[in-house]
């Protein structure tokens, strides 16, 4: 079975099922080994998705972290921020964020941050 299963790069879902299928036709006693290698494979898909899910997590969690940065270093510069303004800012994608981020000490006015949202 590993033969079979290193040989191929690119085997799809219904591919495995087929060979599955026939192992477990011709060779009976290789139907255990076979359910086994498929629980292997589910549980690899599911290590990969909870993987993508805690990356996704983290960087959604960057992401609210650079707002709130940004929330307060606008408020302790120039006071109080329009509710519409930290409307927009809620709507920034990380890039955007980062750069009015780096550039705060260059901002004389609120306008200067309307300009660059």
């Amino acid at each position: 079975m590993r033969y079979i299963f290193s040989a191929k790069n690119d085997i799809t879902k219904e591919d495995f099922n087929r060979i599955i299928e026939r192992i477990e036709f011709s060779y009976a006693e290789g139907s255990a080994e076979a359910m086994t290698l498929a629980e292997i494979f589910r549980n690899e898909g599911l290590q990969e998705g909870l993987q993508e899910g805690l990356q996704k997590g983290k960087q959604e969690g960057r992401q609210e972290e650079r707002k709130e940065t940004l929330l307060r270093l606008l408020t302790k510069k120039f006071g109080e921020l329009p509710k519409e303004l930290k409307n927009k800012i809620s709507e920034l994608d990380a890039g955007k964020l980062e750069a009015i981020i780096d550039n705060i000490f260059d901002y004389e006015s609120l306008e200067d941050v309307r300009k660059h949202i």
